[in-house]
Formats: C-alpha cells, structure tokens, sequence
C-alpha cells in the first residue's frame, strides 16, 4: 500500500486509519478523530521509540512498516554494507571491474543489456589463428566395408 507521510496537522482518513493503528498497538488512549494533534504525535513518537526509529513524530515508510507489519522499502540513508569486492572485482559478483562500474556498467554481467555485451566484448575476444595461417592438415582415416559397392572407403 502506498500511504502518505503524515505529520502533526495532518488530517482525514488516512489520520483516522493510523489513529487506529497506534490504539490497538496500546499507545493512543483517546478515539480516532481523524486529525493528528498533540496525542496522535506523542503516540507516534512512542511508537517510534518503542521500534528503535527516529522518534520525530512524523509517519513515513519505516513507521508505516512497523505499524502494519509490512517490509519497509529500502531507504538511500540507510544504505547495506558492500563487502570489500579485492582488487578490481566487480562489487556483489566478482565478474565485472570495478574501473567498469565506475564507468556506469552494471556490477553484474548478468544485468548487461545484450548492447553492452556486444559493445565491450567486440574484438576483445580472438582467436591465436591469424588470417595469414595455414589451416594444419587433418588427417581423414579410410574404413572399409566389405557390403559397400565402392569398398566402403570413406574419405
């Protein structure tokens, strides 16, 4: 569900549902009203408290989340830690150089377009045979069958 940030002022329906929420939490003693005053803002911040977030009385995603049980989005302020990928490894996979990445590559190669697969790898990839070489001779072995009608060579 997308709900909206709240804050002290804030009122309607969507005040009256996290009314409701922080009183069957057991942290707003008074009935929903459908407007966020004093009370609604001392609960919240309670709340908040309580579940270890910023205590700014203030309702967005992570206080959202936390009073309806549900997955908080991630959050840019918030950001998980990035393992140290070694020298020039590619930072969650290992499979593309960080010099790339820095250059606006995806970290993985599973998450290149087949675009940029054909843009970084044209030419990188040949072959130790150069136009000027003689193909080596391949031997062709001959078989006989004594029910063929040419003696079963084959070549």
């Amino acid at each position: 569900m997308d709900e909206p940030d709240l804050s002290a002022g804030s009122s309607g329906e969507w005040v009256t549902y996290l009314q409701q929420l922080l009183q069957q939490a057991g942290y707003l003693a008074t009935e929903p009203d459908g407007d966020f005053g004093p009370a609604t803002e001392g609960a919240v911040r309670d709340f908040q408290a309580a579940q270890g977030l910023d205590a700014d009385g203030a309702v967005g995603p992570l206080t959202w989340a936390a009073l309806t049980g549900s997955v908080a989005p991630e959050t840019p302020t918030d950001p998980e830690p990035v393992p140290d990928p070694g020298p020039d490894l590619g930072a969650e996979t290992g499979d593309v150089p960080i010099s790339l990445q820095e250059a606006g590559a995806p970290a993985s190669l599973s998450e290149w377009t087949d675009e940029q697969k054909e843009a970084f790898f044209e030419g990188t990839v040949t072959s130790q045979v150069t136009a000027e070489a003689e193909p080596e001779p391949v031997e062709v072995l001959a078989m006989s069958d004594a029910g063929s009608s040419d003696g079963g060579v084959v070549a």
